[in-house]
């Protein structure tokens, strides 16, 4: 067991290639893909392929403002490589790579901040957040701005502990990657890279370093960029309505009333602690520790005051936005690790051992582990062995998938779908499933329209079944969340 622990650590980077091919790998290549989310980014990749318009997108060829442009250049590059495996392909280059090159930095960033015995488990840690590794494997744009401001606050990080110098190569990368965090999702990679700094600074007392880093002439390039950006937008067919709606409703619109996903202040305080399993109880504890020595930063280790400013000024930005997902707390990821992994690493910390006994309870075997082994063990070997734990669960978990499959995506209903022409109740979701059949389908809401056109196929969520079952159809198939319904 020694020999294997030495092993891994010693080979870090091979330990980090292992695991992304033998976990994520395969997850990508047998989860059928999210009907909401993942199949509707893959039709509006097919349309803007169609219309060869680099910058304005449309879905169900109505514009689509709500995102940059980016990720689908990213995935029109998948389809381009591979038609037959377009989805996967588009899962790897627009999630995995991203989420592989977190790590990557995320382990030079501690190694620079401690040492390779921290940076190991800390970024083993990282990968094995349930959100981390989810959103890995999953067709979302949040893993790629995610990437570009873990690139963006390395870099500030490294200039302001003189990693790097600050030179115009070094700049010019640091207000690069700013920029393209705005386009992969908007101002919330934008403003993590500018604000996080910044408040840093201000703790540090240090607000003069900005000069240093020629934030102004930063600021004016990424305006130059935009600007070119907005320029090459209004110049496209219908350019001036989509940049109204992306300024407008996409940006000041989400932020200030959302149309969608609207959730009370406090909403990313309740939802946080679940997200960073095993470490629900931990970073509660972190939290308090540090906010009751607040006053003693200048005592703190930079690794602690990173940990801080990374994750508590994403997570006030994100609650004071009035659209709330728990997916958008990503970003807030490697500061969280690092905020909890700096607490648990000190020493004579308060309830440091229960804490810890916490995070191995809830895997349950490094606490199994811990009542059998006689040897008190440090508290990296403890973090590693709660990793270990982790990556069995994962594997234990894959074992599912095609349960899930079968009961939770729509692929067992694609034959049908393409024998049939099958009408949407209640269903706008349904809509994305053009990206697999021959033949463009209809959503209503209304029984009055559904009795109206009086389909002889009808599909839905399984829990509309009562009221089709009342207007004269029957179900002919289904899962454990959609069914096909057939009129009597």
């Amino acid at each position: 067991m020694k020999y294997n622990y030495n092993f891994f650590k010693r080979h870090s980077y091979l330990s980090i290639v292992l695991l992304y091919i033998l976990l994520f790998i395969p997850i990508i290549c047998t989860r059928f893909q999210d009907l909401r989310n993942e199949i509707k980014y893959l039709v509006v990749t097919d349309q803007f392929l169609a219309e060869k318009n680099l910058f304005i997108l449309r879905y169900l060829n109505e514009l689509y403002p709500d995102k940059p442009p980016l990720y689908f250049w990213i995935l029109g590059l998948s389809k381009f490589i591979s038609k037959t495996y377009f989805p996967m392909i588009a899962i790897i280059l627009g999630s995995l790579i991203p989420s592989f090159i977190i790590a990557i930095i995320f382990y030079k960033f501690i190694i620079r901040l401690k040492d390779k015995d921290m940076a190991f488990s800390s970024t083993f840690s990282l990968i094995l957040l349930p959100l981390f590794t989810g959103l890995g494997v999953f067709l979302r744009m949040d893993m790629l701005m995610t990437m570009f401001i873990t690139l963006s606050l390395y870099l500030f990080f490294g200039f302001y502990y003189k990693w790097f110098p600050i030179n115009k190569k070094y700049l010019l990368l640091f207000y690069t990657f700013i920029f393209l965090g705005l386009f992969t999702k908007g101002i919330a990679g934008l403003a993590l890279p500018i604000l996080i700094p910044i408040i840093f600074l201000l703790f540090e007392r240090k607000l003069s370093f900005l000069k240093e880093i020629k934030l102004y002439i930063g600021i004016l390039f990424v305006i130059f960029l935009v600007g070119l950006w907005f320029f090459l937008i209004y110049i496209s067919p219908s350019g001036k309505e989509y940049l109204m709606l992306m300024v407008g409703q996409e940006t000041v619109g989400r932020i200030v009333k959302s149309k969608a996903h609207i959730k009370p202040f406090y909403y990313y305080i309740t939802v946080l602690p679940p997200l960073v399993f095993p470490y629900t109880v931990a970073i509660i504890w972190a939290s308090i520790l540090k906010f009751k020595t607040l006053n003693k930063w200048k005592t703190w280790t930079p690794m602690e005051k990173i940990g801080f400013v990374w994750t508590f000024v994403p997570l006030v930005m994100f609650s004071a936005a009035s659209g709330k997902l728990a997916v958008y707390l990503l970003p807030l990821m490697p500061g969280v690790i690092m905020l909890i992994h700096s607490t648990l690493t000190k020493k004579d910390v308060q309830y440091k051992e229960i804490i810890l006994k916490t995070c191995e309870i809830l895997p349950i075997i490094p606490f199994v582990i811990s009542i059998i082994e006689k040897k008190k063990r440090d508290t990296y070997s403890r973090i590693n062995r709660i990793n270990y734990s982790l990556i069995i669960i994962f594997f234990l978990a894959f074992t599912g998938m095609n349960y899930y499959n079968q009961n939770y995506t729509v692929k067992p209903f694609l034959k049908k779908l393409r024998e049939h022409k099958v009408y949407m109740y209640n269903f706008p979701d349904g809509l994305n499933l053009k990206y697999f059949i021959p033949y463009s389908t209809t959503n209503t809401g209304s029984i009055e329209d559904l009795t109206y056109n009086s389909p002889k196929y009808v599909m839905s969520k399984l829990k509309y079944h009562k009221i089709l079952e009342d207007n004269n159809y029957q179900i002919i198939y289904k899962n454990k969340s959609y069914a096909i319904f057939l009129k009597k």
